[in-house]
């Protein structure tokens, strides 16, 4: 069950946030019409990120604290941009944005991946554990 549920918040990660870089960039051209829907998918990207954490907080705290720190940026760096008037400073801002998106879908990759592989060995391990030793099933020649 909790490999389904980290599938799937890697799933609501990986697509809104392709779905907030996209409109992001239509935002460019198109003016406010789509920062509504824009913060609704960043929201959701931090919201899946959040909850990869809160699964990881217990095997890898500092992953776990990178991430949550994260999902404070990436909403400030957005908002910051309102407040800032046009020029190099804005596209700069914009870039670190952008940057500061991708970040958390890798962070949602990287975290996913662990969580996978740490199940995963755990359960290998106790399956080896539970299975009977080739040695004790064996009659001792005599």
């Amino acid at each position: 069950m909790k490999r389904s549920i980290t599938k799937s918040f890697t799933m609501v990660a990986r697509i809104s946030g392709l779905i907030a870089i996209g409109l992001g960039i239509v935002h460019l051209g198109a003016g406010s019409a789509s920062v509504s829907a824009h913060t609704f998918f960043g929201v959701l990207l931090v919201g899946a990120v959040w909850a990869l954490a809160v699964q990881i907080r217990s095997s890898a705290i500092g992953l776990a604290f990178a991430a949550g720190a994260w999902g404070f940026i990436l909403p400030a760096l957005g908002m910051a941009q309102l407040n800032i008037s046009p020029g190099p400073a804005q596209w700069a801002l914009r870039a670190v944005h952008v940057l500061v998106g991708i970040t958390g879908i890798a962070l949602a990759e990287i975290m996913a991946k662990r969580l996978l592989t740490t199940r995963a060995a755990s359960q290998s391990v106790q399956a080896s554990e539970d299975a009977p030793s080739l040695r004790e099933e064996s009659p001792t020649p005599e």
